[in-house]
C-alpha cells in the first residue's frame, strides 16, 4: 500500500499542511469506514503525528491520548498500533512539559504488568 499523499507532504517538510489535510480526513475516514475501523485510527494517528511535528505539542498529546483509549480497547493492548500509539502520546507528553502526565506514565507500564 502507498502512503497517502499528505503523509508525504508531512515527509517532506511540511507538517502542518499535512495535519490540515489529516484534518479533513478524519471525519470522511469516520463516515465512510467507521470510527473504529483500522484505517480511521491510522488516519487519526497521523493526524495527532503531524499536529505535534507542527508544534503543538499539547494538542498531538491530547489527540495520542484519545486515540490510545480507542485502539487499546479495538485492537489489544499489546498490537503494534497501540503500542505506537502508546508511544506518540509520551513523545508529546514529553514534549508538552506536561510534568504530571510524565509522572504518570512513568508508572504506568509497571501497573499494567500488575494488571491495574
Amino acid at each position: 500500500m502507498r502512503p497517502p499523499p499528505s503523509r508525504i507532504t508531512g515527509e517532506a517538510g511540511d507538517p502542518a499542511a499535512a495535519r490540515d489535510q489529516f484534518a479533513a480526513l478524519v471525519p470522511v475516514t469516520e463516515r465512510v469506514m467507521g470510527a473504529e475501523h483500522p484505517d480511521t485510527l491510522d488516519v487519526r494517528f497521523d493526524l495527532a503525528r503531524f499536529t505535534g511535528m507542527a508544534g503543538d505539542a499539547a494538542a498531538a498529546r491530547d489527540q495520542h491520548a484519545a486515540l490510545l483509549a480507542v485502539t487499546e480497547r479495538v485492537m489489544g493492548a499489546e498490537h503494534p498500533d497501540t503500542l505506537a500509539a502508546r508511544a506518540g502520546l509520551v513523545r508529546w507528553t514529553s514534549r508538552a512539559d506536561d510534568d504530571a502526565g510524565n509522572r504518570r506514565l512513568a508508572r504506568w507500564p509497571a501497573t499494567r504488568r500488575d494488571g491495574r
